[in-house]
């Protein structure tokens, strides 16, 4: 009993180690790639980054968070380009919706402001204020309502 007992404690520190490994919290902005940090100069500016999440993949970065002051969360893919942004209750910046989405959003919601924008390989998304997540395929073209 003893034995299955230290077993099962054993293989809790080894994924704990394991998971402590694949994920890093730092307050350094630096550390982000430098397209990383134009982007936020360029969309967020006078915005300070609070913390930089990397996240690994054995040795290699699989992706980048930058929390921002005022809680905006940016997510990076390993080489420093822009798959999301997250500013919560608050309008995305203009300059980050890609124009066909953003005139899609003004003539069928007008009125209701995009909070998230999602880069994806097969399908990007945006949430509204109201919760509704609008999916959108590479070429910008509507697809469907996720919500």
């Amino acid at each position: 009993m003893k034995k299955i007992v230290l077993f099962i404690l054993l293989g809790a520190l080894c994924q704990q180690v394991m998971f402590a490994e694949r994920e890093v919290v730092l307050s350094n902005a630096r550390l982000l790639p430098a397209n990383s940090l134009e982007f936020l100069r360029t969309h967020f500016p006078g915005m300070p980054v609070y913390l930089v999440n990397i996240e690994r993949d054995g040795d290699d970065i699989f992706s980048f968070g930058a929390v921002l002051n005022n809680g905006y969360y940016i997510e990076f893919d390993g080489v420093g380009e822009w798959r999301e942004v997250d500013c919560h209750r608050e309008q995305v910046p203009v300059s980050v919706i890609p124009n066909i989405i953003k005139k899609y959003v003004d003539q069928k919601y007008n009125g209701e402001i995009v909070t998230l924008v999602d880069r994806g390989l097969e399908f990007s998304r945006v949430r509204l204020i109201s919760r509704k997540v609008l999916v959108f395929d590479p070429d910008s073209n509507f697809v469907r309502i996720d919500e």
